[in-house]
């Protein structure tokens, strides 16, 4: 009696063993089926959702890959499905690249200043999700080039590398504190490279080197410095992107933290160290509707004028009129869509604009603040996910002037 009853314990522990091993089984990802996908190659869509054959499928994976795979802001018409096959799970992806050669002409217009040119961009380079981008463009009679390289996984690792080439010339403006009093040239020319790593999710620490060789001249090409003076900078950078990307809107939080260290300035040992920051904070009150909260700023101590921190985000004062060594400056938008059309969606925003800083004419306080609020109106593409046309009206407080501004692809 009790071999028998020791041999059927025996049977419900095989039996047991073998339910709980063909239910294993069955949570198995036997199978990936990917397409629809022209260009990008498989392994690089198949790093991106982070799922092998072999892994044990969970509820609700396939709502996972659909959002990693907008977020990546590579593909559209989306589509994922599992399925039951014999004893484990067949995951099939459906997919369509977006455009990734983007000839992109750009133009802005701010009262009497206009800035234009074009960018040429490869952003799936042969499929392997690389980017590289030449711009030229145009400001104030002088013309700028840039060369840009971007590898978000060097060789198929958690690395990350950039190179930037650049040529610049920035026409430079002092202002007192109700009008402009001087102006030069700046020519800048050097190398900017980082190397980062990717960790923990979405965020991605980085190691920066620039290296500039500055010229400056009157804005009669009168030399004023030295043509070998030159600016070496180390930097250390974390990066944030824990934002979801949809086809119609965004919603999350993407920002950085940079800290600056230059080993030379402008041809001597002057220490300059530089932290700032910028975030920005995308929320869904409504359906479709985007209610976005921006923050940028700089702490820094012995920078001269040009070097400063341009206020470039106050869209109801000229553009560069405030420089400062700190600064914080906040913006808040509300995006609603007015209607959609099949690649293009139209948007109307409102806005508002503050900036606290200090230099010469401000305390860096509450009283000294500048503010600005406005109206846009903006037309998105779908397979691009950036503004492409934009005019807006803003009214500066602190001057009572309304700018108006128009612009074109990625001039802002």
């Amino acid at each position: 009696m009790k071999l028998e009853s020791c041999a059927a314990f025996i049977s419900l522990i095989i039996i047991l063993i073998s339910s709980f091993a063909a239910a294993e089984n069955s949570s198995l990802i036997t199978a990936i089926d990917i397409s629809g996908n022209t260009k990008t190659k498989n392994s690089v869509i198949l790093r991106i959702i982070e799922i092998k054959a072999g892994d044990v499928y969970t509820e609700g994976l396939e709502r996972n890959v659909e959002r990693l795979l907008l977020n990546s802001r590579m593909f559209y018409n989306i589509k994922v499905e599992a399925e039951r096959a014999g004893e484990g799970v067949r995951l099939k992806i459906r997919l369509k690249d977006k455009w990734s050669v983007i000839p992109f002409p750009f133009a802005s217009f701010r009262e009497n200043e206009s800035r234009y040119g074009i960018s040429l961009t490869e952003s799936n380079l042969l499929g392997y999700h690389k980017r590289i981008s030449a711009t030229i463009f145009r400001e104030k009679n002088k013309f700028s080039e840039m060369l840009f390289y971007h590898d978000k996984n060097v060789l198929d690792s958690k690395f990350r590398l950039f190179i930037s080439l650049k040529s610049i010339k920035t026409l430079v403006d002092e202002w007192d504190k109700k009008q402009e009093i001087n102006s030069y040239y700046e020519s800048s020319r050097g190398i900017d490279t980082g190397l980062g790593y990717n960790f923990y999710r979405n965020m991605t620490l980085s190691i920066i080197h620039k290296y500039n060789k500055l010229a400056y001249s009157d804005s009669d090409d009168t030399i004023r410095r030295p043509e070998n003076a030159k600016e070496g900078m180390l930097g250390l950078s974390l990066d944030v992107d824990e934002a979801d990307y949809k086809e119609d809107f965004v919603k999350g939080f993407t920002g950085r933290l940079l800290y600056e260290k230059d080993f030379e300035s402008l041809g001597s040992d002057l220490s300059r160290k530089i932290f700032s920051w910028r975030f920005s904070y995308y929320l869904n009150p409504v359906l479709r509707h985007n209610l976005v909260f921006m923050n940028s700023g700089m702490f820094g101590d012995n920078l001269t004028y040009g070097h400063r921190f341009r206020i470039e985000q106050l869209r109801g004062y000229e553009r560069g009129r405030f420089q400062a060594d700190r600064a914080v400056v906040s913006a808040i938008e509300y995006i609603v869509p007015v209607h959609s059309f099949k690649e293009a969606r139209l948007s109307f925003v409102t806005f508002a604009d503050n900036a606290i800083f200090r230099n010469e004419y401000q305390s860096f306080s509450v009283s000294d603040s500048k503010s600005d609020a406005g109206v846009s109106v903006r037309i998105y593409v779908r397979r691009v996910l950036i503004p492409v046309f934009q005019v807006y009206l803003a009214y500066g407080f602190s001057n009572q002037k309304v700018m108006p501004g128009v612009s074109i692809g990625m001039a802002f």
